[in-house]
């Protein structure tokens, strides 16, 4: 059974998290609030600073901060201009540690390597790839917008440009997938020397164009006990590489579990900004409305 590495020097902290929610395509099996119209980026941007600002006016003291988490949407659509915005109203408002881990969720279709040399510069200090396979028909299912070429490209581009905490996040349980094939990404993880992994197994979540085409019987769904079995094997193969299974879906390399997941899990206190954001502030949790 995995166990969460708990600090209790992090309890007087907390954690901010950004929901950026523009998407390029929304992919198919995805219910998080996003929207595909990005001509209105730059005033979001500039509400979300505002934002920030008025959040911790309520709280009414400067609160100490050691991770911060760009999440989405494809927060990688963002422009040096636009975080640099942000980090001030954040480093404004609130008390950032030093040495904080700072995240930011990327498509692998949406950034180069001189993308992700302007996040490093601005502060960004993790980067997690939201590859989900490195199965090119796999991908097509899912309706993402690269290749397992342009995945494997980002992961060497960020690891060039200094980036030493990657994390990937990887699907399972799609149809017709089997044990053979999904062991094709984990080896992948291995040759690429990550030292992160989600693992998620694919859920039908009401309201996608996924769960439609499931209920008209257009697909089917992969076997619940080949779904176990890739699981079973997911933790085994991991660990036999060093890579921890330390939450539910998360796997790590020891010193580089998120950070900020571990707050969500060890109830520490987190901040929300942005459409659907959610918080977690002296005992109550919150969040925003799912509009822009």
């Amino acid at each position: 059974m995995f166990s969460l590495p708990y600090n209790d020097q992090q309890s007087n902290k907390i954690g901010l998290y950004f929901h950026i929610p523009f998407c390029i395509r929304k992919c198919n099996y995805c219910d998080f609030y996003s929207i595909t119209k990005t001509e209105g980026i730059d005033k979001f941007v500039e509400y979300l600073a505002k934002e920030v600002k008025i959040s911790s006016e309520q709280i009414d003291c400067k609160l100490d901060v050691d991770t911060i988490f760009f999440g989405g949407g494809t927060p990688s659509l963002l422009a040096p201009n636009h975080l640099e915005k942000l980090f001030d109203s954040i480093n404004s408002n609130f008390n950032v540690d030093i040495n904080s881990e700072i995240t930011m969720e990327a498509n692998p279709g949406t950034i180069d390597i001189k993308h992700l040399r302007e996040f490093k510069q601005t502060g960004i200090n993790r980067i997690s790839f939201g590859v989900q396979s490195f199965n090119d028909d796999e991908l097509h299912f899912l309706n993402r917008i690269h290749t397992s070429q342009e995945a494997i490209k980002s992961i060497e581009y960020a690891r060039n440009v200094g980036f030493k905490n990657i994390s990937i996040d990887l699907i399972f349980g799609i149809p017709n997938q089997s044990s053979k094939s999904w062991k094709t990404n984990l080896e992948l993880v291995r040759k690429l020397d990550i030292h992160h992994l989600s693992a998620y197994n694919l859920i039908y979540e009401e309201n996608t164009p996924l769960y439609d085409k499931l209920t008209k019987g257009k697909i089917s769904q992969l076997d619940e006990s080949i779904e176990e079995e890739i699981f079973l094997e997911t933790i085994d193969y991991l660990n036999s590489i060093n890579l921890q299974q330390y939450e539910l879906s998360n796997f790590a390399s020891n010193g580089f579990e998120c950070k900020h997941n571990i707050k969500y899990w060890t109830h520490l206190p987190y901040i929300g900004f942005g459409p659907s954001a959610h918080s977690y502030y002296k005992t109550k949790r919150f969040w925003n409305y799912r509009d822009l």
